[in-house]
């Protein structure tokens, strides 16, 4: 009888919230659909891998899917995140660190180092991570160490004028070039406004 009571009263509250809620997109007007550079970024990774590559270091992944799925296609998969990853695979180890820890200890280097929107993000402490002075360069000296040799870093950032905006960084072709030297492929997407469409330029 507790049981049954209980579930009308979850059942009242969950009425009320659909309700409140209900009100607010009638308020505010339909829910917008914003397409995240996510959906380019994953498939370029995927694309732009070689059939010698099997063991693969994703840095900041904690948000991604692209750790699963490369799991799932059978590559030897390591996340490197200060937040722990919250998937699990046969394929996938989870390694909870700062880059910056001191010391930071891989018992392996990697075919592929890959960074998706995050080392923009480094040494700015917006994620509660250490504030340093050109963290990002710092940041991938340190990847290109976790490399095979032959290996390759792939990463993406946010491309145009450059700045530094509140907890990210902006960089153009000038800045790219002095962070990777030896860059083979450069992609550039752009899209109108928040709610545009991702184009190759």
């Amino acid at each position: 009888m507790v049981l049954y009571e209980d579930s009308i009263l979850i059942q009242k509250i969950f009425n009320r919230l659909s309700n409140i809620i209900s009100k607010c997109f009638v308020k505010i007007g339909k829910p917008r659909l914003i397409v995240a550079e996510q959906i380019i970024e994953n498939p370029l990774i995927l694309r732009n891998l070689r059939e010698k590559d099997k063991t693969i270091l994703d840095f900041g992944g904690f948000e991604s899917i692209l750790p699963l799925q490369l799991s799932a296609l059978g590559y030897e998969v390591t996340v490197l995140d200060q937040m722990p990853y919250p998937f699990c695979h046969p394929n996938l180890t989870i390694l909870c660190a700062e880059i910056f820890s001191n010391p930071l200890i891989l018992t392996q280097k990697y075919d592929v180092v890959v960074s998706i929107s995050t080392i923009e993000h480094l040494g700015l402490g917006h994620y509660g991570d250490a504030v340093i002075e050109d963290g990002d360069r710092k940041g991938v000296e340190i990847l290109w160490n976790f490399l095979k040799k032959g290996g390759r870093l792939m990463a993406s950032v946010p491309a145009g004028k450059p700045t530094i905006q509140r907890g990210y960084r902006v960089y153009n072709k000038q800045r790219l070039t002095e962070f990777f030297p030896n860059i083979s492929s450069t992609y550039w997407f752009t899209k109108n406004g928040r709610e545009g469409v991702w184009q190759k330029v």
